[in-house]
């Protein structure tokens, strides 16, 4: 098997929280040898390092039992404007009901072929077609149209700078889109960080940065772990970065292909991962997970809809009665496909890919059409919505979510089945000590530190998965 079971973690890829000061003292020690200045620096360093996670934990990470879901299609006119009331999936006590829910949002690299400004602008085209600017802009403009609507955020490197651009009036007017709820913010850190080359002290300190933005502007901390596209998951990003940032789910793309196929088969897509077992009984021990992008090993839509100006895909908006039926039809057995690869009455559908959204308007118009038409189709009882999702449901309820309402509807699906599942593999991902010093010390140079030039991780290279 190429999976790495939760009762044995790679060695060395646990780092504990509560051993980070020893570790930290032990970072310090190496950094200041023979002649060199005394580390107070690297000890302020330190503190602040823990002082910042320590308020992010402050924030509990406490999964609420009620599920909020809009009101049902009979409470509900088909138009989506009007479905921006809540109610709890006890409305559907007999358990026939799967709750679809679609989440957009954009994955926005912090560099990567481009510069971090021609990202943000536009720029230099000719190598990849990405303006962040644009997406921030038309999204807040679609969000304050329709009140259904939600959006999902991550990259704070990219919004920071857009937030400093705007007038107090625009301000105020996404301090409301959060507040109720329909602009959220998963991560959450500087950037979405690399989890097999990266040391634990530089994924600690780009997500209390990016935190320390959110809390400061708009007062309010993700819940959600939102690691889409790293290639590779550790135990370290599940426990200490997950749990321990106050994260209640850890969500991820990025799948060996064996591992993805096998879970499929078994409907184990998501789950409950012991990340760290020497940490016993305490909170963060064990995460909610769960794959996106309809477990396809990525985090787009489902095949054939992406709606974003960039895609090929053909638009819902403008299409003909008959086409339209048979779209809907299509989306329907993929949905039906998905909800088969995992258990409880929840799928979502992550509705976006990277640098989508530059042209928001078009996106959310045509995903307003998916959703109204989905309840029309099967209000009238002209898409036999039983027999598609037989025998396990018989009928769908669609709507627009975020990140933390799937999580918390979620809690309801696996709160008995803990220790049921085992974490995800992570054989795609090999924790390199050579690199993790190298980041280590340039941390150290990027705060005024030098390094002994040893450059020893305090990790061991992880083994390879057992056979």
């Amino acid at each position: 098997s190429n999976r790495i079971e939760s009762s044995q973690p790679a060695a060395g890829e646990v780092i504990q929280a509560r051993d980070m000061r020893t570790r930290e003292t032990m970072v310090v020690s190496r950094r200041y040898g023979k002649g060199r200045s005394s580390p107070r620096r690297d000890r302020g360093t330190m503190i602040r390092r823990i002082g910042l996670l320590l308020a992010v934990v402050l924030f509990p990470a406490v999964v609420s039992a009620d599920c909020p879901v809009p009101s049902s299609d009979d409470d509900a006119a088909a138009d989506t404007t009007t479905s921006t009331t809540s109610s709890s999936v006890d409305d559907d006590d007999d358990g026939r009901t799967l709750f679809v829910h679609v989440v957009p949002h954009t994955h926005d690299d912090v560099g990567w072929l481009k510069t971090v400004d021609q990202y943000y602008y536009g720029t230099n085209s000719t190598i990849q077609r990405a303006q962040v600017k644009y997406i921030l802009d038309t999204v807040v403009l679609a969000l304050q149209q329709n009140p259904a609507r939600k959006f999902t955020y991550v990259e704070m490197a990219f919004f920071s700078k857009w937030w400093h651009e705007q007038n107090d009036g625009t301000k105020d007017d996404v301090k409301a889109l959060v507040r109720d709820g329909r602009l959220s913010f998963a991560n959450g850190g500087w950037c979405m960080h690399d989890e097999a080359s990266t040391h634990y002290v530089g994924m600690i300190d780009q997500t209390s940065l990016g935190h320390d933005f959110l809390r400061r502007e708009l007062d309010c901390v993700p819940r959600v772990g939102w690691q889409l596209d790293p290639f590779g998951h550790s135990s370290t990003q599940a426990s200490l970065m997950t749990g321990g940032m106050g994260f209640d789910a850890l969500y991820f793309g990025r799948i060996d292909y064996q591992d993805m196929n096998e879970r499929r088969r078994e409907s184990r897509c998501e789950g409950l991962w012991s990340a760290s077992p020497s940490l016993g009984d305490d909170d963060f021990a064990t995460i909610f997970w769960g794959l996106t992008g309809s477990y396809s090993g990525n985090y787009g839509p489902p095949r054939g809809f992406c709606f974003d100006s960039g895609c090929d895909d053909d638009y819902l908006i403008g299409a003909d009665e008959d086409r339209l039926k048979g779209r809907i039809e299509d989306f329907l057995t993929q949905v039906a496909v998905q909800a088969s690869r995992t258990r409880g009455h929840h799928v979502m559908l992550t509705m976006g890919e990277d640098f989508q959204y530059d042209n928001a308007i078009i996106n959310f118009e045509n995903t307003d059409k998916l959703i109204d038409s989905v309840r029309r189709y099967q209000s009238a009882g002209e898409i036999d919505v039983p027999s598609m999702f037989a025998p396990r449901f018989d009928r769908v309820r669609i709507f627009y979510s975020n990140p933390e309402i799937y999580t918390k509807c979620k809690n309801d699906d696996f709160l008995t089945l803990s220790g049921d599942e085992p974490p995800p593999s992570a054989a795609s991902s090999s924790s390199s000590s050579s690199l993790a010093g190298n980041d280590r010390a340039s941390d150290a140079e990027a705060e005024g530190g030098a390094d002994d030039g040893d450059n020893h991780d305090d990790r061991e290279p992880s083994p390879p998965p057992p056979s």
